[in-house]
């Protein structure tokens, strides 16, 4: 395996960063244009009604699930951290903005969300048959698997400090605040037409703080695994 010399800095971590070069790089590179490609690919499929199963919804009523923002956010963020990646291979730039690690750290923790939930509720309760089928194969397993491997071979969690892994809440809080909100506005009302269709608030909206709740303690829980597992502590020691 190739060798790569990590480059402590007393920079503050609010300007650039490196990352590793060369056939890491590539790698990099192809994920992230992977990512980018699949999920805005299968969201496209969605819209223009070519996919027609579990979970899916013809035109932009897709967005009312997570998973399609979240897989959006992701497409976008490695589409931009391609752009300035090929820079850095073609030598017309010499470092990767820090703050594209961190927003890649927040994206890779909103889709990991959506491929948790599937994993651990959804397959189960509806089928893994039904869920990893057409479209939502690409936006339920393969995406976010792809975007995982592209925070752990940039190893972005070096580039946050420990008080500012809860950034990787913004995604979930986001749509659980326009979730609550709809509901709150336009009046409770169950199923995948109606305004609660994940059925949070099937004992009332009393439970959406509850469910809030929850959200926030597992998405917190969850950048905290990642940026464990992405070098965030190593780092954080080696820059005392």
């Amino acid at each position: 395996m190739a060798k790569h010399t990590l480059q402590h800095t007393n920079e503050p971590a609010s300007q650039e960063h490196a990352i590793p070069a060369s056939g890491h790089l590539r790698l990099l590179i192809t994920l992230d244009v992977l990512v980018a490609l699949l999920a805005l690919g299968a969201w496209i499929s969605m819209i223009a009604g070519l996919d027609g199963g579990v979970l899916s919804f013809a035109g932009f009523r897709s967005l009312r699930y997570f998973t399609v923002p979240s897989n959006i956010l992701a497409a976008l963020c490695c589409a931009l951290c391609a752009i300035f990646e090929i820079r850095m291979l073609s030598k017309a730039q010499a470092s990767f903005p820090t703050a594209l690690h961190v927003l890649r750290f927040i994206s890779v923790n909103g889709i990991m969300l959506t491929f948790m939930v599937v994993m651990l509720y959804l397959g189960p309760a509806l089928g893994y048959s039904a869920v990893l089928t057409g479209g939502n194969l690409f936006l339920h397993l393969v995406v976010p698997l792809c975007a995982l491997a592209t925070l752990l071979l940039a190893q972005s969690g070096k580039a946050l400090s420990a008080p500012q892994v809860p950034l990787g809440l913004i995604p979930a809080l986001a749509y659980a605040t326009f979730y609550a909100a709809n509901i709150l506005m336009n009046g409770l009302s169950f199923g995948i037409e109606g305004t609660d269709w994940y059925n949070f608030t099937i004992y009332g909206t009393v439970s959406l703080p509850v469910s809030y709740a929850i959200i926030t303690a597992f998405c917190l829980a969850l950048a905290y695994a990642l940026w464990f597992a992405s070098g965030g502590p190593t780092q954080a020691r080696c820059s005392r």
